[in-house]
C-alpha cells in the first residue's frame, strides 16, 4: 500500500526531475530536424509529450517519417544511462528470473490479470492494458528495482486481430542486469525484448503505421502527461479496477519479503 500511495503523491515538481524522456526528445526531435530552432524544438516536445495520440495523427496526415522516428525511439531508449546508485534495497536492474516473477505477479494478480478483465471490462472496451502497466510498475518497485530503471512503452496506431481493434497499447518496461530494456506485458507468454515486443504488436497493425513513444511510468493516458492520480483511478468506467487493485497491494505487501 505504501508503494501505491507514493505513486499518487508524486508531485509535477518530482516527476520533473525524471527527465530521461525530454532528453531522449529533444534530441529525437533535432536529429530528425536539424533545421528546427530550439524554441519550435521545445514547442514540438511539449506537443508531443502531451500527446501521444494526436502526434502520431499529426505526423501520419503529414507523410512523417514513421518508421524512421521508431527507430530513433529505440537507439535513444538504450542511450538512457544504466546506473546503478549504490542503494542498499534497490538495484539496477533485474535478473531473468526476476523479471520472469514480476510477469507472473502481474499475470496472476487477481485484480489486472487478463483471466479477470472481464469483470471490470465488461463491454470489453477499455481492455485495461494501462492497467496491467500500472500493475507492472507496482511490483517493480516492490521488487526494489531503482525507480528510474522502470519506464512506459505506447504502441499508437490502429491495431486489430479477431476480437477487435483499437488504438493504443502500452506496458511497461524494465532494465536488465547489463542494461538492456525487458518488456513485462501479459498479453504474451514471457517478457521480450522491446524489438520483440515492438514486432509482435506490428504485426497487428491495420495500416503499417505503428508509432511509438516511450514515458516515465507514472504516466496514465497516452493523450494527457498526467500521471497516476486519486481522480483518475475513481473514474467510475473503471468499475473499481484500480481501488481493488490497491486493496491487492495492501494485502500482497503482507506475504511478499524483498
Amino acid at each position: 500500500m505504501v508503494l501505491f500511495l507514493l505513486l499518487l503523491s508524486l508531485s509535477p515538481q518530482a516527476l520533473a526531475n525524471l527527465n530521461d524522456c525530454k532528453i531522449m526528445y529533444s534530441q529525437i526531435i533535432e536529429e530528425l530536424d536539424p533545421n528546427l530552432s530550439k524554441e519550435m524544438n521545445e514547442k514540438w516536445f511539449q506537443f508531443l509529450s502531451y500527446d501521444f495520440l494526436n502526434t502520431h495523427l499529426y505526423m501520419k496526415a503529414g507523410n512523417g517519417d514513421i518508421k524512421g522516428w521508431n527507430r530513433a525511439v529505440f537507439s535513444h531508449l538504450d542511450r538512457i544511462p544504466f546506473r546503478d546508485r549504490g542503494l542498499k534495497k534497490r538495484k539496477p536492474g533485474f535478473t531473468v528470473k526476476e523479471q520472469n516473477e514480476l510477469f507472473q505477479r502481474t499475470d496472476q494478480n487477481p485484480v489486472s490479470s487478463i483471466c479477470h478483465v472481464s469483470k471490470y471490462d465488461p463491454q470489453g472496451n477499455i481492455g485495461f492494458c494501462f492497467g496491467r502497466a500500472t500493475t507492472v510498475h507496482i511490483e517493480a518497485l516492490r521488487m526494489g528495482i531503482q525507480k528510474e530503471m522502470i519506464k512506459k512503452i505506447w504502441a499508437v496506431g490502429h491495431m486489430k486481430n479477431d476480437i477487435g481493434d483499437w488504438q493504443y497499447h502500452v506496458a511497461t518496461i524494465v532494465r536488465d542486469k547489463v542494461g538492456n530494456w525487458v518488456v513485462i506485458d501479459p498479453i504474451f507468454t514471457n517478457p521480450k525484448s522491446v524489438k520483440e515486443w515492438a514486432s509482435e504488436l506490428e504485426k497487428m497493425s491495420a495500416d503499417n503505421q505503428l508509432q511509438f513513444f516511450i514515458s516515465e511510468p507514472g504516466r496514465f493516458a497516452p493523450n494527457h502527461p498526467g500521471n497516476y492520480g486519486k481522480q483518475e483511478f475513481s473514474h467510475p468506467a473503471y468499475n473499481n479496477f484500480f481501488l481493488d487493485l490497491m486493496k491487492q497491494s495492501q494485502k500482497d505487501s503482507k506475504s511478499y519479503r524483498h
